[in-house]
């Protein structure tokens, strides 16, 4: 199935390829990971930004973002679908709630002509659907930092 890019970032690509990953792929997204594709997702997309399809591996690390609900900070696998300059979209085995807020690591290498020097890090949960058991399609845009817990 797919492979990290390790021509990236090769120490990434040793830290992604050791971590936890739960996910188990429904029969409709086996193939979608088969093959690596760029370009734009979709020509008559009417999104603030244009997506690119950036079938790879990533590292998300799970944070405590809201004091109602345990999180055990670690760091797992996840597939990455597709990427903009403001979010990105991607596979994970657990659910994910609106304003949840993680750090992603991913290969930026080749994407420097879509960010442009901007550091893309932090996200936040914007949407999280169930796509099979223990696969949930995750909608994140990208934030500044991290919303202060505090208050």
């Amino acid at each position: 199935m797919l492979e990290y890019d390790n021509e990236d970032d090769p120490m990434l690509y040793g830290i992604v390829n050791h971590l936890r990953c739960d996910i188990m792929i429904p029969p409709c997204l086996s193939n979608f990971f088969d093959k690596k594709k760029s370009g734009v997702v979709m020509a008559d997309d009417r999104r603030r930004y244009k997506r690119w399809n950036f079938r790879n591996l990533g590292a998300l690390e799970i944070r405590q973002s809201f004091t109602d609900l345990e999180r055990h900070t670690c760091w797992c696998r996840i597939y990455i679908k597709d990427i903009s300059i403001g979010g990105v979209s991607f596979l994970h085995s657990e659910q994910l709630f609106p304003m949840e807020q993680m750090r992603i690591l991913f290969p930026k290498k080749s994407l420097e002509p879509i960010f442009k020097g901007r550091d893309r890090n932090i996200i936040e949960v914007k949407r999280c659907r169930k796509r099979g058991q223990r696969c949930y399609e995750i909608g994140a845009q990208f934030v500044e930092e991290f919303r202060d817990q505090s208050g």
